[in-house]
């Protein structure tokens, strides 16, 4: 770790622990003896599947990807359950994937920020009905040119209209780790200023693994364990970075130490100069902290991209990039995680990383990558020892 790093993470230790009043970082030791095996259950997240509009067909392709469960999409076409006949619709998903011996724990709803907001409260209620306990939604995003704890002490009164509804009904609400500087939540340590003064069985984060590398090998890590209690779901995502050089004749992107295989294959095609690991090993846990598009060209350890061109950081397949499953479960581990999980994948897949209602490649292609990132997450598990499976 080197200095700037070290001092990076003492203040954002003593920020979280000031906030929390050290409450959370008690409960998530460093280390934790053996436990017996646990069973988590890993979701499909429907949204990779809207080219399929068949309930059962849905519930036979969650089956083929060795998932235990579906995530839903409460959202308008091509989602698969319409917000407006929430009523009638979710629970007949939920009866048909039953049916099948599948769990629905947690559903995708539309990017509503307000309780207040059209059919919020009724799919609130039709999932408290069902059972469905979990849900996210849309993420608040700052005003950059004003104060942030302002805006954060407003953001707490949306939380506190959501929560009650969460009382009333036996229901969470998930909060998306996103990245960006200008998403709530993404730096972890804002929303728990929020969420502080509410119980985790009402509200919490739902962690994407993906975006939360950006913050680097030993921060995620961190807030993880400063989180604790509220981590309360996972989205399993991997990502990559790669520097996109703007000199003349650089040859195209210079991928860094976590890019995925499958990107240095396609640089080396195009004759892009590449570091890091040889091919065949991930770089899983990397220490990076490269921005995805649309985010500020800041590389690993705050390096600025050669001539000006910045950084990227593509979603990659599970496994090829800069998360670090083993790592991960020893975190989920100690911190007790028992919550909700879904598959998100990203990388270019047909369409269907988009939600697409057709895909542009064979179902076999689509569904094969599906499946390789279940068993590779499913295999990162079992290597952690940890006793974690899906």
């Amino acid at each position: 770790m080197d200095r700037r790093e070290f001092f990076h993470t003492s203040i954002l230790a003593a920020l979280a622990g000031r906030i929390l009043s050290g409450a959370t970082l008690a409960q998530a030791p460093a280390t934790s003896p053996p436990s017996a095996t646990r069973t988590l259950i890993l979701d499909a997240y429907s949204r990779h599947l809207h080219w399929i509009r068949n309930y059962d067909e849905i519930a036979e392709t969650t089956i083929e990807l060795t998932c235990g469960g579906v995530q839903p999409t409460v959202q308008e076409y091509p989602g698969h359950v319409r917000p407006a006949n929430v009523a009638q619709e979710l629970p007949a998903f939920v009866k048909t994937m039953q049916k099948h011996g599948l769990r629905v724990r947690q559903v995708r709803g539309g990017n509503q920020t307000d309780a207040t907001a059209p059919h919020v409260e009724a799919i609130i209620g039709t999932m408290g009905h069902l059972g469905v306990t979990h849900y996210w939604m849309g993420t608040d995003n700052y005003d950059l040119s004003k104060p942030i704890m302002p805006q954060l002490d407003a953001i707490k009164l949306k939380v506190e209209r959501f929560v009650k509804l969460n009382q009333k009904h036996g229901t969470t609400l998930m909060y998306h780790t996103r990245a960006g500087a200008a998403s709530v939540g993404s730096v972890v340590w804002d929303l728990l200023y929020v969420m502080k003064d509410f119980d985790p069985k009402h509200v919490g984060f739902h962690w994407d693994t993906g975006h939360m590398a950006l913050h680097g090998s030993n921060m995620w890590e961190l807030l993880m364990r400063t989180a604790g209690p509220y981590v309360v779901a996972m989205s399993w995502k991997d990502r990559g970075w790669q520097q996109n050089s703007a000199l003349p004749g650089a040859g195209g992107p210079s991928l860094g130490p976590g890019a995925s295989n499958a990107a240095r294959g396609a640089a080396g095609a195009a004759g892009a100069p590449a570091s890091g690991p040889p091919p065949g090993r991930s770089r899983a846990g990397a220490g990076a902290g490269a921005p995805g598009a649309g985010e500020r060209p800041e590389g690993p350890g705050g390096a600025r991209g050669s001539g000006g061109g910045g950084w990227s950081s593509p979603h990659v397949p599970m496994g090829t990039g800069l998360v670090d499953i083993a790592r991960y479960a020893i975190v989920m581990r100690d911190i007790g995680f028992n919550g909700p999980m879904e598959l998100q994948a990203e990388y270019p897949n047909g369409g269907s990383e988009n939600g697409n209602d057709k895909l542009t490649v064979p179902r076999a292609i689509v569904i094969g990558s599906l499946k390789r990132d279940v068993l590779t997450i499913r295999a990162g598990l079992q290597q952690s020892a940890t006793g974690l499976t899906i």
